[in-house]
Order: structure tokens, then C-alpha cells, then sequence
């Protein structure tokens, strides 16, 4: 309602076994705080909840094994310079690759929206171990939101295809092998980006794990105070009332794709390795559309369907 002050309520989880159980809380952030701050940092495993179509700002999940790349310059796909070399890997600068996945966003930003970019709208924190390479990336805009985690993952999934379709061995080091090491994802963990999807908090570990989020001294996140830093890094909590960006730069559909850019279809666009699979959603862009799809997440590239990522079609 016009001039309700009342805080605005924001849903988090806390994981309770290393089964993934958790318990939610609903909780305006200020009060959520408190309590947060007061636990033991072994006792701190919580998540917020990106409620299904609910305004966001764009996030990213970044991690590969150092193990299965010890030649990888991770940090050159992020900023430069940062000493980060994990003892198994002597040659691995794991925030290297962050670089050229900042300076993707900041040309789609430009190109489709036409907001300049400013190094203070990115957070960075990290949780990497010896044995994993782990950050998330924070991109809050003034002023301005994702339409929901959806929008937010088209238009992530839009920067790696931009930066991929370059062809340099710097953009092709966006793709690592995965933790089993028989096949190739995505140095951005595309499965983010589903409903009510669960994101680790700024100074929380995985239940039974002792790697916690915290801020790197790169991003504007350095200079904040910690309740600062905690709200800055909610993705959805507070966003309300924020603008839209929208249109991730190409038109937009959910299920089978009819007639939209001479592409045809009825919903069920592939079935190999014995299950039908559908079109979630799809964009058009210049020249190409991508296909999102669900009910099948058999991959050509390792020639088998995937545990948890997701597919998508590009056609040309």
C-alpha cells in the first residue's frame, strides 16, 4: 500500500543437516540481523530464499576445481592481480577469471540498457578452499532490479554466450571441467537461477563445512561495516519500489516457441537419451535464439543426462 512503513518481511533458511534439511524463518532483515550476528561462526549456515517472481538483483555463483586445472589463471576472469593460489595448484590465481566475467556485464549493460558501468556495483565474496575455487558475485544497480531470478539468469546466461562467441583462450577458460572430471560446464553456475532458489549468506559455511562467504577487498564491499555488507548482499530482501530492467536484449517466451524468428515448435523439441524434453523458456537475439529447456538434461558434450545442471539450445 502507498506510505505502508512497515518493514519489509524477507524469508531466509538455515541448514540444519549435511542431507540439506533446513528450517525457514521469515523475518524483516534489520531484526534477522541481529540474531545472525550474535551466533557462534560454527552455527551460522543460512541462506536467503529468492521467492519465485519476485524482483532481484543479478547474482552469480562462480566455482570450478582447482585439481582438474592446475594451469587455470581462474582470476583473470574476474580482476587482476589478486595473489590467490591455492597450495594443491602453485599455478592457479583462482579470481582471475572474474575480470572478464565483470567486464561481460558491464558491455550488456551498456548494449542493451544503455546503463554505464561503475566498479562500485559489484560485491565479491569468497569461500574457496585448496580443493575448490567458490565466490559469489553481487551486481546491485541504482535504483534498479530484475524483473525475478529468471530475468536474472537470461540475462547471465547472455553475457557467457557473449563472451564465449569472442573464441580467445581467456573467454574459452570460462568453461572447466566438472568436479568428476569426465565433462565440461560453465565457470558460472547456471542453476541458480530457479524458483525459490536458496543462496548462501555473506558470513555463512555449508552445514558441516568451514568455508565462509566474506568479502574480498576488490569491490565496493570492502569499505562497508558488517550490517552494511549483509544488506547490501541480499539479493531480493528490500527490493521493492526498484525499476525494472528488463528484455535481457531480445524477445522473450515461455514454453514451445511458435513462430517467433522463423523458430517452430510444439513444445517438445528434444528426446534423446530416451526422455522428451520441452522448452522451458526461450530469447531471441540478433541472429540466434536460446532454447531453455526442462524434462531432459541429456548433454551432448559428455553424451549423458546431467545430475543437476540444466540444458539449453543455441540455434544460429
Amino acid at each position: 500500500m502507498p506510505g505502508d512503513k512497515r518493514p519489509v518481511k524477507v524469508t531466509f533458511a538455515c541448514e540444519v543437516s549435511t542431507s540439506g534439511q533446513r528450517v525457514f524463518i521469515v523475518s524483516s532483515a534489520e531484526l534477522f540481523w541481529q540474531h545472525y550476528k550474535a551466533l557462534p561462526p560454527a552455527e551460522r549456515h543460512h541462506y536467503e530464499i529468492i521467492r519465485q517472481a519476485s524482483p532481484c538483483h543479478l547474482y552469480f555463483d562462480l566455482e570450478f576445481c582447482p585439481v582438474r586445472h592446475p594451469g587455470l589463471d581462474g582470476a583473470a576472469l574476474v580482476v587482476p592481480d589478486l595473489e590467490f593460489c591455492p597450495a594443491s595448484n602453485p599455478g592457479l590465481n583462482g579470481a582471475a577469471l572474474v575480470v572478464l566475467l565483470l567486464a561481460g556485464v558491464a558491455q550488456q549493460l551498456q548494449q542493451l540498457f544503455n546503463i554505464p558501468w561503475h566498479d562500485s556495483y559489484a560485491l565479491e565474496l569468497d569461500s574457496s578452499t585448496p580443493s575448490k575455487f567458490s565466490r559469489h558475485l553481487v551486481v546491485r544497480l541504482p535504483g534498479m532490479a530484475f524483473a525475478d531470478a529468471c530475468h536474472a539468469g537470461r540475462f547471465a546466461r547472455l553475457v557467457l554466450l557473449r563472451l564465449l562467441q569472442r573464441g580467445s583462450s581467456q573467454a574459452a577458460g570460462l568453461l572447466v571441467r566438472n568436479k568428476d572430471g569426465d565433462g565440461f560446464s560453465t565457470f558460472v553456475d547456471m542453476g541458480v537461477y530457479t524458483r525459490n532458489r536458496a543462496f548462501r549468506l555473506y558470513l555463512s559455511s555449508k552445514f558441516g563445512k568451514t568455508a565462509c562467504l566474506r568479502l574480498t577487498n576488490r569491490t565496493a564491499g570492502a569499505t562497508l561495516d558488517p550490517q552494511a555488507a549483509f544488506n547490501q548482499l541480499l539479493i531480493s530482501g528490500g527490493v521493492q519500489g526498484q525499476g525494472g530492467v528488463q528484455g535481457q536484449g531480445g524477445v522473450q517466451g515461455q514454453g514451445g516457441v511458435q513462430g517467433q524468428g522463423g523458430v517452430q515448435g510444439q513444445g517438445g523439441v528434444q528426446g534423446q537419451g530416451g526422455v522428451q524434453g520441452a522448452v522451458r523458456s526461450w530469447l531471441r537475439l540478433p541472429g540466434s535464439v536460446v532454447l531453455n529447456m526442462r524434462g531432459n538434461r541429456w548433454c551432448g558434450n559428455v553424451e549423458r543426462q546431467h545430475k543437476s545442471n540444466g540444458i539449453y539450445y543455441v540455434g544460429h
